[in-house]
């Protein structure tokens, strides 16, 4: 089960940020180059109002949406948090977008409701691609707010009195279906994204 709806705003970001990782070749990318690659590759369809800032930022609103998709990332296991600014893919992370880039080339994803990305990454992932007047169209942008995760990090602490952190990360594990590392925020967000997909 993946922990992103398929075609959420949050799985879209998530999918460009690891495809853009992925083919960034050199020294562990940090995140200035991870988004001087995504706009040069021109892998999202970058709106006028995807340039203007949050409310409570002061870079643009895309790149702040691409670093939530690292956050998610790492909390995931999809990208390594080793050493500060370190923007590396884990082997997790190139797991899950194989299997996305496969779903592509079989068409049992449907690049029209992907609104987020760009028509030039459509058509990289799946050759052959051409837009449609019904194809899904981006919400109009909103502010960025991440659920609270306080309560089920507390939760976590007192689960930790009668279990470790590894026995709580493989039971969530089981759960979900992917493997989550055994750390107390990344164990946290997993309990947090099982709950709410079972809403």
């Amino acid at each position: 089960m993946n922990t992103l709806s398929d075609y959420s705003i949050d799985w879209q970001h998530l999918v460009v940020l690891l495809y853009a990782l992925e083919g960034m070749s050199g020294d562990i990318p940090t995140r200035q180059r991870t988004m001087e690659h995504i706009q040069t590759e021109q892998l999202l369809e970058l709106r006028p109002e995807d340039h203007l800032p949050y409310r409570t930022a002061q870079e643009p609103s895309w790149q702040t949406d691409i670093a939530w998709a690292r956050k998610n990332a790492v909390m995931l296991g999809f990208v390594n948090n080793h050493e500060w600014n370190s923007w590396e893919v884990a082997r997790s992370g190139r797991e899950f977008l194989k299997n996305i880039l496969g779903r592509c080339k079989t068409k049992n994803l449907l690049l029209s409701r992907c609104c987020l990305w760009s028509l030039r990454l459509k058509q990289i992932v799946s050759p052959g691609f051409t837009p449609s007047s019904t194809d899904s169209v981006a919400p109009p942008k909103g502010n960025r707010s991440m659920p609270s995760l306080v309560e089920y990090q507390q939760l976590i602490e007192e689960k930790l009195r009668t279990a470790t952190i590894e026995e709580l990360a493989t039971r969530i594990s089981r759960k979900l279906g992917m493997n989550i590392p055994p750390t107390k925020p990344s164990v946290a967000y997993a309990l947090h994204v099982y709950v709410m997909s079972t809403i």
